[in-house]
């Protein structure tokens, strides 16, 4: 029996089988392939479509190549080795023709879809359920307007959700759900589901380990603590780290994670910690107003990872992410934050930490099975 890959799209993306977890993708446009399918499991897609939907600014030569490269790359972090374009459509996860291209409704489940199927039994655990699943706003970090068509209707159908659960008659048992029918875009109280799962092992950096644990526990105003040093230290490996170590200390208000490696603008890095969030965008609401209005009272920890290309001329840059993060920290007087990047950022009150690389075993003359 094949085992089900399950797809999250409410509070972003992320595809599960087992105790495989994929939250990074080889570009935005590839993450944005997945998400379009998954919203349409089981149905056929027009290659036309996905190029007009997904890559409308390029010739079409060209859009054709990066959906098939998009797709190769899909192909190798969903499907096992053996499983090819080419196969029987047993155990492939994506089915693609000369004119389609569809997620196998036989490999994958999603979360959106799992919430429609219980809202249309209408009965008052199904609907609960329902709730339960919308862990924040459907796809944070992508504005394409299909995603916010798709992300409005769904808030409508959860609000009608909520409505009809509040006029059927429950159960006792039912009472301690109540949180649940709270919009589904407001998480009422954050939990680490922001943060990416680690999938392996985790080596060394016990003192590093216990000063973030430090910093970040520390009474009095809230730590600004920056992780240094070059590609491939593992700052962010780290950083996850800290966040499962910070997470009972800050269960009010959540650890949250992050991702700018894709984010294009400093100027966007505080609507993408709305999304993170899960808040909903209104129009008539800055960004920075409606995070400070859910965090301001909470002790939360916000983790920024990748910033070091959106710090522009320095922390004196009112265009760069150092300004972003000063603005964070004053309207957040209780909100730590916690940042990997290859440079410092330069605030007043930021606690740098600087990663060298991990050492290897001295020479012991063992062989290497005995070593690992």
């Amino acid at each position: 029996m094949v085992t089900l890959w399950r797809i999250q799209l409410f509070g972003g993306l992320v595809a599960r089988q087992g105790e495989e977890c994929v939250s990074r993708f080889r570009t935005q446009k590839t993450a944005a392939l997945l998400a379009y399918l998954a919203l349409r499991r089981g149905r056929a897609v027009p290659r036309e479509t996905l190029l007009e939907v997904l890559w409308p600014e390029i010739d079409p030569p060209a859009a054709r190549n990066s959906l098939s490269v998009a797709l190769s790359s899909l192909r190798a972090q969903l499907e096992a080795p053996s499983v090819g374009p080419g196969a029987s459509p047993l155990g492939q996860v994506l089915v693609a023709d000369r004119t389609g291209v569809r997620l196998s409704a036989e490999a994958v489940e999603t979360d959106v879809a799992a919430f429609e199927a219980l809202l249309a039994r209408a009965d008052a655990e199904s609907l609960t359920a329902a709730l339960k699943l919308c862990v924040g706003e459907l796809l944070p970090g992508f504005y394409d307007d299909w995603v916010v068509t798709e992300r409005e209707r769904l808030v409508v159908r959860a609000e009608d959700a909520r409505e009809r659960l509040a006029r059927l008659p429950r159960p006792q048992t039912f009472a301690t759900v109540a949180t649940a029918a709270d919009p589904p875009s407001v998480p009422t109280k954050p939990t680490v589901g922001s943060v990416p799962l680690p999938l392996t092992r985790f080596f060394g950096r016990v003192e590093e380990r216990t000063a973030i644990r430090a910093l970040l526990g520390a009474s009095g105003p809230a730590a600004l603590v920056t992780l240094t040093g070059p590609g491939g230290a593992g700052k962010t490996r780290l950083a996850i780290e800290a966040a499962a170590d910070a997470t009972e200390a800050r269960a009010d208000g959540g650890v949250w994670f992050v991702s700018l490696a894709e984010v294009a603008t400093a100027g966007s890095l505080v609507e993408v910690v709305r999304n993170t969030l899960g808040l909903p965008r209104d129009p008539r609401t800055e960004p920075l107003d409606q995070v400070a209005d859910h965090l301001s009272d909470r002790c939360a920890v916000l983790i920024f990872d990748n910033i070091e290309h959106l710090l522009g001329r320095g922390p004196l840059d009112p265009d760069g992410a150092a300004a972003s993060v000063r603005r964070l920290r004053q309207r957040l007087p209780k909100t730590a934050i916690l940042v990997t990047s290859r440079q410092a950022l330069g605030l007043d009150g930021e606690e740098e930490l600087p990663l060298g690389m991990l050492a290897v075993p001295p020479e012991t003359g063992l062989p290497p099975a005995r070593l690992l």
